[in-house]
């Protein structure tokens, strides 16, 4: 005797239609994010999942204003792109975790930690990380630690010609984030600048200058840019 089936429990007679939209909302549903966005494929522990989903709440309570739902950035004072992958594979979870407990002073990004004045506690920050990290899909590079040899004065002239307008005079900001800011600087190594000047960030005004100036003048901008560190 045949096997009698019932409703919908037989999925290959469904209509070829509703079986891809079934797929397709299961797909969603198993991964996506607290926020409503789509993540990889990776799979996570269920502590992780859950420092995530804390991380998330965390995130739009404190964060979203400026950095943005799904960290686009520039929502408010020329934030970060923290979604970017340009941007995520090239910072530790250290440096995010320094530059939210720290903050950027001079800047909009207050210091968030407790021993700073701010709301948070060292795990609060570790969930926020865990949550931003759950954006990357790239494969993280890693950065040679020695410093580059430039020429600061060089790369003065470079960098009031194709720096300036954006970061301004001094590395203040102007449409794009502060460079000339103590805490980044003590964050960030010459092998992450100098990434970031010849590769730029894509899905965001900074271009990358690979094509456009040689390696010595990129070098030249990063030793101008060390140069502010006090």
């Amino acid at each position: 005797m045949r096997p009698v089936r019932s409703g919908i429990s037989d999925f290959s007679r469904l209509p070829r239609t509703l079986r891809v939209c079934g797929v397709i909302v299961v797909l969603l549903a198993f991964f996506a994010q607290p926020d409503g966005s789509a993540v990889a494929a990776d799979a996570v522990s269920p502590a992780k999942a859950d420092e995530r989903a804390r991380g998330a709440s965390i995130y739009r309570e404190h964060c979203i204003f400026c950095h943005g739902a799904h960290g686009e950035g520039y929502v408010s004072d020329n934030a970060v792109a923290l979604g970017g992958q340009d941007f995520l594979t090239t910072v530790s979870d250290e440096f995010l975790a320094r530059s939210i407990a720290n903050g950027r002073p001079g800047t909009w990004m207050e210091a968030f930690s407790k021993a700073r004045g701010g709301p948070l506690g060292g795990g609060e920050i570790k969930a926020i990380v865990a949550f931003i990290r759950g954006w990357q899909r790239e494969a993280s590079v890693d950065f040679d630690p020695a410093s580059v040899a430039g020429d600061a004065g060089k790369g003065r002239g470079l960098y009031a010609t194709q720096c300036a307008e954006c970061h301004g005079r001094v590395g203040q900001g102007v449409t794009a984030v502060s460079l000339n800011n103590p805490e980044y600087l003590a964050a960030v190594s010459d092998a992450q600048i100098r990434w970031a000047i010849s590769r730029g960030r894509r899905g965001t005004p900074m271009p990358g200058y690979s094509e456009k100036l040689s390696s010595g003048d990129i070098d030249n901008l990063v030793a101008l840019i060390r140069s502010w560190q006090p």
